[in-house]
């Protein structure tokens, strides 16, 4: 890790998440690719998280730059504060909970010798449990099997298409790009991330990975899982997001993008009036199961009568959504997603 002129800044942060550090900071600090500011961030952790940090830094004998905070402050609150101190011209933000291959900076400073000024760059990840287990790919429209240099125009295009690819676990920002739109707009909370990608693609270009560069853990506590059921507190988010593009940032967004946008606020907002009843589902199924085992039932016939009401509530969203119109491709994805994460969420 070097500490002059590096192209790239990592800030690898954690907050409660003693668990996963041990499997998540060693792949940043055997990076092949080792040019790189390296920035490592406790938010006022409870479980141990700094102490484990500190203990395997020391392992590797690496020195990076430390922010411990003694009160807890948020991540964006944190990033919008360090970001414009980095040394780095681009910005890799990653989470102790999750996973990055070791070949990530070298794969990104190979796609930044072909296009040196793009805005942003992007890569495929899968995704895995709270326990580790692999769940395949993430969930999201890929962009493409190729690896791609999309200018802004053909950002536009694409994203009318797919309504969005951006894996924020897996995503290069360059720092001059987003420090210029806001950095994280706090109003946006967990869509902030999201968001200040597509704008920086639609200004600056992008460029995109098709290797699979990481995996993201996705977990009921996790703040975008739960930022998603709160109904009060995502409409305030929905109302950020349109105000942003028809005011900062109008004629930006393509129409066929605002439009495909709209129907899946609107789909997630019916569809989670009808997940929270599946949500009662899973508890009802964990008491028959705990019945079940003491009266000697079928433990299946339970099981599968209430698979059947879950097949049931998934086939119906797929009917709303294509009444919508939305894309198969975000779709399949959402509702993969969100059928993982109330039904079978261990």
């Amino acid at each position: 890790m070097t500490a002059n002129s590096p192209l790239f800044t990592v800030i690898y942060s954690a907050y409660n998440q003693k668990e996963f550090i041990r499997n998540s900071l060693p792949t940043i600090l055997t990076q092949t690719d080792p040019d790189f500011e390296l920035i490592v961030v406790d938010d006022a952790s409870t479980d141990g998280s700094a102490e484990e940090m500190a203990k395997i830094l020391k392992e590797y004998g690496a020195n990076p730059r430390l922010e411990f905070h003694e009160k807890n402050m948020g991540g964006s609150v944190t990033l919008n504060q360090l970001i414009p101190q980095v040394k780095g011209k681009y910005l890799f933000l990653t989470a102790a909970d999750d996973w990055v291959s070791t070949e990530f900076i070298a794969k990104v400073r190979s796609i930044l010798k072909v296009e040196p000024e793009v805005a942003i760059i992007s890569a495929v990840s899968r995704w895995m449990d709270r326990h580790g287990q692999d769940k395949g790919l993430f969930m999201m429209p890929i962009l493409s099997t190729k690896n791609e240099i999309l200018k802004p125009k053909d950002v536009a295009d694409r994203l009318a298409l797919h309504t969005g690819w951006f894996i924020n676990s897996m995503v290069v920002y360059r720092r001059k790009d987003l420090i210029e739109n806001g950095i994280f707009d706090l109003e946006l909370g967990s869509f902030a991330d999201g968001y200040v990608a597509m704008v920086m693609a639609l200004k600056g270009g992008c460029a995109h990975l098709a290797d699979q560069l990481g995996t993201c853990r996705r977990m009921a506590i996790a703040y975008s899982s739960r930022s998603r059921l709160d109904a009060r507190s995502y409409e305030k988010v929905l109302e950020r997001a349109r105000y942003l593009m028809a005011n900062r940032d109008k004629g930006l967004f393509p129409s066929a993008y605002i439009q495909a946008w709209e129907k899946l606020q609107y789909f997630i907002s019916l569809s989670a009036m009808i997940l929270r009843f599946g949500a009662e589902m899973n508890t009802m199924k964990e008491a028959l199961q705990f019945l079940l085992r003491n009266h000697r039932f079928s433990l299946l016939l339970a099981t599968t009568i209430i698979d059947l009401l879950v097949v049931t509530t998934t086939l119906v969203l797929q009917l709303l959504g294509a009444c919508l119109g939305l894309s198969m491709p975000a779709l399949r994805g959402y509702l993969s997603y969100w059928r993982y994460r109330l039904f079978y969420r261990p």
